[in-house]
């Protein structure tokens, strides 16, 4: 049993890394302002994130298998240990680069509202009505 959760560790690795070169692109795409670029990257990530749950399930019924009390961290012997922290580092590069992201988002969000605001009546509403949310 300790071989199917070590593939599945290597599956949501290999997904975890997979969407940190999505978030890369993400971030590229919002440097250089490529809406297209944008829209591929996000479509990516939506699909890498949907099978990412579905692995993350079939780590967790691998893991319950295993029994109650199997903690990866102690199976040094099987690799697991190492599979974890690699998957945790990864995790956490993938944190890095989202929060990046997030706030390049936010720049670029506030440069639309006030370009809005010089440039429409009423700074961007129009009869009650709100043409740019300001909700993220």
């Amino acid at each position: 049993m300790s071989q199917v959760l070590a593939e599945v560790l290597d599956a949501e690795l290999e997904l975890v890394r997979d969407l940190i070169a999505a978030c890369r692109e993400e971030q590229q795409a919002l440097r250089r302002d490529d809406l297209n670029r944008l829209i591929t990257a996000v479509e990516i990530k939506k699909k890498l994130a949907v099978e990412l749950a579905a692995v993350e399930k079939r780590r967790l019924e691998a893991q319950a298998e295993l029994g109650a009390g199997a903690e990866i961290a102690g199976r040094t012997g099987t690799g697991l240990a190492e599979k974890k922290a690699d998957l945790v580092k990864a995790l956490r590069e993938l944190k890095e680069i989202n929060s990046t992201n997030e706030l390049l988002i936010r720049q670029s969000l506030a440069y639309a509202r006030r370009m809005l605001a010089l440039l429409l009546p009423d700074g961007g509403r129009e009869a009650g009505e709100v043409l740019f949310s300001r909700t993220v």
